[in-house]
């Protein structure tokens, strides 16, 4: 193995683990009409789409993520769901829809917050978040 490569494989195993899920066809799918399917109002609405869920310590890697995705990716879209809140002076690259935990609609979540340490959390609200991408 070159040296190249291993100094790679190294450098990539120091970095934290981040979940990237990747949606295909995120809208309701089209309509069909007398056996035709017509097409989605805009390509956006059919285009995959991908998220990941953070603690704000996290924000780095997540937008290297983003700007990862959205560059080999175009024309896709990526959501961050920040679940301790985004700082107010953040400057997130182009395409990347910031969903506040608020917008999950969890009656439970500030219980959650206490009940919880940050892994466990972050799994804890990425049904709801998912159910909030698929729905909207």
């Amino acid at each position: 193995m070159p040296a190249r490569d291993r100094q790679a494989r190294v450098s990539l195993s120091r970095l934290p683990l981040l979940h990237i899920i990747v949606l295909f066809g995120t809208r309701p799918n089209p309509k069909s009409v007398n056996g035709l399917t017509t097409p989605p109002s805009s390509s956006a609405d059919s285009a995959p789409a991908a998220c990941t869920i953070i603690a704000r310590n996290y924000l780095s890697y997540a937008t290297i993520l983003a700007e990862s995705y959205l560059r080999h990716a175009p024309g896709t879209r990526f959501y961050l769901l920040v679940v301790d809140g985004l700082p107010a002076d953040v400057a997130l690259p182009d395409g990347v829809r910031v969903v506040p935990a608020e917008q999950l609609r969890l009656p439970t979540f500030y219980e959650m917050a206490f009940k919880y340490d940050v892994t466990e959390m972050c799994t804890a609200v990425k049904p709801a978040f998912l159910s909030l991408l698929l729905t909207e």
